[in-house]
């Protein structure tokens, strides 16, 4: 890691990040209530419904995947800003006792 790197920025990123990864796991959410709702008024056996249901599930899973995606980068970057915030802890503790 670059000694130069700049934590706010990394805060700012890991939080648009979380921000992501909780709006998709919304809307994925809100995606399948929708697609149940519809399936619940044109009923199970509606040809729109039926065919409705593999689109849906197929995009709810990409919003899943990108979510978990976001979730596996914030903790990556998270623990990129520990260990600098820990390097830097270690740098202080050094010349202190110098």
């Amino acid at each position: 890691m670059d000694q130069y790197m700049d934590p706010k920025m990394y805060e700012n990123m890991i939080q648009a990040l979380q921000t992501f990864a909780t709006q998709t796991a919304q809307a994925t959410e809100n995606l399948r209530g929708v697609s149940a709702k519809c399936k619940q008024v044109l009923g199970e056996n509606d040809l729109v419904a039926t065919k409705m249901d593999p689109y849906v599930n197929d995009i709810a899973k990409h919003y899943d995947a990108a979510g978990q995606e976001a979730r596996r980068i914030i903790g990556l970057m998270q623990q990129e800003l520990d260990e600098h915030y820990e390097k830097i802890k270690r740098e202080l503790e050094n010349q202190d006792s110098e």
